[in-house]
């Protein structure tokens, strides 16, 4: 057996969780997957307001605001054009 497949049957095993350590985290210790999502960042880089649009530039996006409270946000520009002409702000 090659290298690489044992390494890849290693990998695939669950990670055994010390007691030690499943005390403080329950989650560990059931044994569920754990996310290892990004937490999402929101610093604002740039905020324009215009006729009581706001327009803010994060870090990880863009967020329209309206003047009537509805918002708009998305990872680009372009998802932002798409979702006025869906008219998706609420």
């Amino acid at each position: 057996m090659s290298k690489s497949s044992s390494r890849t049957r290693r990998a695939a095993r669950p990670l055994r969780v010390s007691p030690l350590i499943a005390q403080y985290v329950p989650a560990l210790a059931t044994g569920s997957p754990a996310t290892l999502a990004p937490q999402t960042t929101r610093n604002l880089l740039v905020s324009k307001t215009w006729f009581g649009v706001t327009v803010n530039r994060y870090q990880n996006g863009y967020e329209i605001i309206f003047a009537d409270g509805r918002k708009l946000s998305s990872g680009t520009p372009w998802g932002l054009l798409v979702q006025m002409f869906k008219g998706g702000a609420k």
